[in-house]
């Protein structure tokens, strides 16, 4: 290239790293999750895609298959266990083994209630394999050795991990997601609509039925519902695994 005062400037020739196909530069598989996440909570499993959350990034759908070889089935579960990772957070100082599990299960309800779309992919995702989140699952474990030390731990976590799965899916329901006294209108509307002649304990149990959405009202809900569930566990602790 010629200045204007006719001397010549030395071209520069810049070398671009080459990059495999669909690999956007600064697009790592943590920030993918990290967005998949927080898609996630603001769509819904129904409207979440790998197109959506390329949209979401401004990137190709090819960049995101380039890190997540399995597609959408991969992505969710890597945000199913982001989810569950954050269930589970270090002891605090001097915590004991029970009072670690009564907190950790009343967090889970008040956490899911909140992001109830994450509620149903967190308890199918456990209940399916409960050592997806190795943070999870150690946690959980040395929370086990604490409560039941003569027990298998494998049983342990499974009976852990069933109730928790159990509460969080109920808890995170259509149902419980209505205010208390909407709930309490859908369940008499629904039953009231029924034929007595097919359906009379329904009927008789209107009123009860009715009831337990009520109890959603009451600020101690949370605790109440985390440890009846711990109270359950500790008691099968108790009884001992039983024979096959």
């Amino acid at each position: 290239t010629i200045h204007s005062s006719g001397a010549a400037f030395p071209m520069l020739i810049l070398k671009r790293r080459k990059r495999t196909v669909g690999k956007r530069a600064g697009m790592t598989r943590p920030k993918i999750v990290a967005a998949g996440a927080n898609l996630w909570l603001k769509v819904g499993p129904r409207r979440f895609t790998v197109a959506a959350l390329a949209k979401e990034l401004w990137v190709s759908t090819t960049t995101i298959h380039a890190h997540f070889r399995g597609g959408f089935d991969e992505i969710r579960t890597e945000i199913a266990r982001s989810f569950v990772d954050q269930l589970a957070p270090p002891y605090k100082p001097n915590q004991d083994a029970e009072g670690y599990l009564r907190a950790l299960f009343q967090s889970a309800i008040e956490t899911l209630h909140k992001r109830h779309v994450a509620g149903h992919l967190v308890a199918s995702t456990l209940a399916d394999d409960p050592l997806m989140s190795p943070i999870f699952a150690e946690r959980l474990l040395t929370t086990v050795a604490g409560l039941a030390k003569d027990h298998d731990r494998a049983w342990g976590l499974q009976l852990v991990v069933e109730r928790l799965a159990a509460m969080i899916l109920f808890e995170t329901g259509s149902l419980a997601l209505k205010p208390p006294v909407d709930a309490k209108a859908s369940v008499l509307k629904r039953i009231s609509a029924l034929p007595s002649s097919e359906f009379s304990m329904l009927k008789q149990s209107a009123a009860a039925l009715a009831a337990e959405p009520q109890k959603r009202a009451d600020p101690q809900y949370s605790k109440r519902i985390a440890d009846h569930a711990v109270d359950t566990i500790l008691a099968e602790f108790a009884k001992g695994q039983p024979q096959p």
